[in-house]
């Protein structure tokens, strides 16, 4: 994997999600993702938030080091996309460690 396009797209088809669905758990637009995988946007101040929900390692994606997975499980957490003062107000978060 070259760059973030292509590791962000491999890590959403992977989970099985769309693109407009990957923009609604960060809170963006799908256009936003669309750019990131079209290689017209070279990076994002979200990819730590696009790590959690693919359950993907954010350096990873990012820069392409180290391993694909991360040592949590993403699929348990719950987003509430409405920003308050500046803050996205979380409503559920559980990790789970993978032995």
């Amino acid at each position: 994997m070259n760059g973030l396009n292509e590791r962000l797209k491999k890590a959403r088809l992977e989970k099985g999600i769309s693109q407009r669905e990957l923009a609604a758990r960060i809170g963006r637009a799908q256009s936003a993702i669309a750019a990131l995988e079209s290689g017209r946007n070279k990076e994002s101040t979200n990819i730590a938030t696009i790590a959690q929900v693919l359950g993907v390692d954010p350096v990873w994606l990012e820069t392409g080091n180290g391993q694909m997975k991360n040592a949590y499980k993403s699929d348990e957490i719950i987003y509430e996309n409405q920003a308050r003062n500046g803050y996205i107000q979380f409503k559920q978060i559980k990790f789970i460690r993978r032995l």
